[in-house]
């Protein structure tokens, strides 16, 4: 191996006084000793002597080590081949130590077997400057600066980093010939780790910082207001910067949960991940579509009741920030529009951010889960209800009291001493959707929409089914929804129930 511009430890002496190096003066461009015979691996020297603790142990010349280390009477670059850089033209005084790091390029490594040419069998200590800079060498290198995009190196200003595997200090006993197998496929590895640093210009590589939000996510939230006020439907949509997305709808009633719905992509990530790429581009860049630093951030907390607020976020994971925009609109996520909120300037840019975002990722002819529902809220879902009701039922007053069906119900179905929920019977109603009996556990109910349809109200239900192959246990079960929502018109009318397979153990 050769130890490669290595400039610490150019300049030096030897037989007894000095080694010149083929660019030092002295030599006048003429290599100053004969070729060498063969050479050896890291810390294996001539005779085999092994070398322990810092390489650099004490000898009778000084500094005899430079970009070669040459035998006893043999040249340090065989058929006279000039190796390195010459920090300049200028000689240098023996005993000078130049200053670690060059301004070519990173230090590389390469070893020519044998000794100092004086001291036989020992290798030559460094004097002055350089011997406190120098800790273990071949080990440690050091270097004035790497950039952070230099490879996989970081190292700071002044200080020594570490870039050679371990598997070196088994190979400073010498090379036997029992390590040579073990040496060669190491070499390979060796050769890139060190092409890698050596690529590394002294001058800082300064690479392009992603676009804002490039690494991280978008965040769409649309909250719409229901019946007056009293009830909301949520959508949130989060599309990572990997491709991946997830939907989530919920809907409110008197600020207590009714059902929610979540949806995942199902497309390969790596096609939505450049579709991503090309949104945050034109949100970064496009003029009519940027958003940061053309959009003020922020906005109102709340919106009038007919109208939806929409925030659109932008979460950049590599600058650890969050740009967020907050305005009034109309629609819900997959019908949203600028509407009354176009007075503000900054309302269509946010509103159409909201609209690209659902359009790259759900597509637009998607609606949501709960389009044109009533808002209702759960009073209770399970598995088995101990009422065991064979069919889906309505529960609706006729002078403004609890219906007797529903005290029998609840009678039936709730544990003794719970009390029934709180109904505003003149303007209220109670609905429970069940598929009946079934005979293996897994089964389970949720309503989706209670649609007001001219004189009538009709709601509609999915039954979740456990997948083919589950084998799910063989059991009598009533699953239930029972929620509670405004009053509809009468009749009331339950659609079949959807099945929907789930995974098993989903």
């Amino acid at each position: 191996m050769i130890l490669q511009n290595l400039d610490s430890l150019e300049g030096t002496s030897a037989r007894g006084e000095r080694i010149l190096h083929h660019h030092h003066r002295g030599s006048r461009g003429k290599p100053t000793l004969d070729p060498v015979a063969r050479t050896v691996g890291l810390g294996g020297l001539a005779d085999g002597k092994r070398i322990d603790g810092r390489l650099l142990d004490p000898a009778s010349v000084s500094q005899g080590i430079g970009h070669r280390i040459g035998a006893h009477g043999e040249s340090a670059h065989p058929f006279g081949q000039v190796g390195g850089f010459a920090q300049d033209s200028q000689g240098l005084e023996p005993h000078q130590v130049l200053p670690f790091g060059r301004k070519e390029r990173l230090p590389g490594i390469n070893v020519v077997a044998g000794t100092g040419a004086t001291g036989e069998n020992e290798v030559p200590a460094l004097e002055g400057a350089g011997h406190e800079e120098v800790t273990e060498a071949v080990t440690v290198v050091h270097h004035e600066e790497i950039s952070v995009w230099c490879g996989f190196v970081k190292p700071e200003r002044g200080t020594l980093f570490r870039f050679l595997p371990e598997f070196v200090r088994e190979l400073m006993p010498g090379l036997r010939p029992r390590l040579r197998p073990r040496l060669r496929p190491r070499i390979l590895p060796l050769m890139l780790l060190s092409g890698l640093l050596s690529a590394c210009a002294d001058e800082t590589t300064v690479l392009p910082s992603p676009r804002f939000a490039q690494i991280g996510e978008l965040r769409a939230d649309v909250e719409v207001p229901l019946a007056g006020g009293e009830g909301r439907l949520e959508g949130t949509l989060v599309w990572q910067s990997d491709g991946r997305w997830v939907l989530v709808e919920r809907m409110y009633y008197r600020d207590q949960l009714g059902e929610e719905v979540v949806r995942r992509s199902r497309r390969n990530p790596g096609e939505l991940s450049g579709e991503y790429t090309s949104l945050i581009t034109q949100l970064n860049e496009t003029p009519g579509l940027r958003l940061t630093g053309e959009v003020e951030q922020g906005g109102p907390a709340t919106c009038a009741p007919n109208q939806a607020r929409v925030t659109f976020a932008m979460v950049d994971a590599f600058r650890g920030q969050v740009a967020r925009w907050t305005r009034c609109a109309s629609g819900n996520l997959f019908s949203v529009t600028p509407g009354s909120g176009g007075s503000d300037p900054g309302t269509p840019r946010v509103v159409t951010a909201v609209q690209l975002t659902r359009s790259f990722t759900i597509g637009d002819a998607e609606r949501s889960i709960f389009e044109g529902s009533l808002p209702f809220a759960t009073v209770d879902r399970g598995a088995d209800s101990s009422a065991r009701e064979s069919r889906s039922r309505a529960f609706v007053s006729v002078d403004g009291d609890p219906p007797p069906a529903w005290v029998d119900f609840w009678n039936r179905h709730a544990e003794p001493g719970v009390s029934s929920p709180t109904v505003d019977w003149t303007r209220e109603m109670v609905l429970l959707a069940t598929p009946g009996r079934r005979m293996e556990a897994g089964h389970a109910v949720g309503i989706r929409r209670i649609l007001p349809v001219g004189v009538a109200t009709q709601v509609q239900a999915v039954e979740s089914v456990p997948g083919d192959f589950c084998a799910p246990a063989a059991l009598e079960r009533y699953p239930y929804h029972l929620v509670i929502a405004p009053r509809g018109p009468a009749p009331v009318d339950f659609a079949d129930l959807l099945p929907q397979r789930i995974p098993c153990g989903g």
